[in-house]
């Protein structure tokens, strides 16, 4: 399987960390803004699969209780398991090595730039997310992220990594002219990670219309659900539903080729919905083995 990885660096303060929507539709806004309609269709036409935004070297742990898996990507090996629900909700992020993620909230007034305790600020406040990591005793603010994706082509994926350089900032989230979740393209790296695997961890936002090709009884998925405003009928509110970041993902067929990237909306036409989220091939580890 080859897969991209882009290497990215904070600039400024983050609301939210981006999830694999905010990136493709920074994408399509880009193509738009330079008038670029052949290479909007060129990705609504292909298969574009992309992970959230993660702190660098850090991904989020299994949505699942009593095994273990292991994935590795680079040559890295990452390692995750829970007992539990109780045990998952207190690390459902896993990192290398001995660091440990720790995300902290904080409200800022937009008036100043103190930050201050949540529910002391005024009705300008605005949240902020800082991700630390902690290593020997030490913590310091995480300001390098990164996200994988991966094509049903080479010649899509030539394409995706020129207009991700070509944009050189990536604006993905609220606040953007305030500069926050602002992030800077600092490196795309090709990657080459073995694809045939028993199950998958999801990194993405997968849409549920891809639930047909899912094995339910061997999947463990975490639903994720928000609420959107048409752009046709704009009063109109939709309730979205998709399958969230730490869900393990069995396949009927095991080819994640088959997977929908987007999808057009009833009644909103014109308008398409992503919902290609990156898979991550995982291992089962056997229990007492390393």
């Amino acid at each position: 399987m080859i897969i991209y990885k882009v290497q990215l660096s904070s600039l400024g303060r983050i609301i939210q960390l981006p999830d694999s929507q905010k990136i493709y539709g920074a994408i399509l806004h880009y193509l738009n803004d330079k008038g670029d309609l052949s290479g909007i269709e060129k990705i609504l036409d292909s298969k574009l699969y992309i992970s959230n935004v993660f702190p660098m070297e850090v991904l989020p742990n299994i949505y699942i209780w009593g095994e273990e898996y292991t994935s590795s990507i680079d040559d890295k090996m990452y390692e995750f398991s829970n007992n539990d629900y109780k045990d998952y909700k207190s690390k459902k992020y896993i990192t290398l090595g001995s660091k440990k993620i720790e995300v902290e909230e904080t409200f800022r007034d937009m008036n100043n730039t103190e930050e201050i305790v949540k529910g002391s600020g005024g009705v300008f406040s605005q949240n902020i997310i800082n991700y630390k990591k902690e290593e020997d005793g030490k913590k310091e603010i995480i300001n390098d992220f990164e996200f994988y994706f991966r094509c049903d082509s080479q010649d899509l994926s030539n394409t995706i990594s020129t207009i991700i350089k070509e944009m050189k900032v990536l604006k993905l989230g609220k606040r953007s002219t305030r500069g926050m979740n602002l992030y800077e393209v600092i490196e795309i790296e090709r990657l080459d990670i073995q694809d045939s695997s028993e199950c998958y961890l999801n990194l993405g936002m997968l849409g549920m219309n891809n639930l047909e090709f899912i094995d339910m009884e061997k999947s463990k998925l975490k639903i994720y659900t928000s609420k959107r405003k048409g752009y046709v009928e704009w009063k109109k509110e939709l309730i979205v539903q998709y399958i969230g970041e730490g869900s393990v993902i069995c396949l009927k067929d095991n080819d994640i080729n088959n997977l929908k990237s987007n999808i057009q909306i009833d009644g909103e036409e014109g308008r398409r919905l992503y919902t290609g989220g990156f898979l991550l091939p995982l291992r089962k580890k056997n229990r007492g083995n390393s």
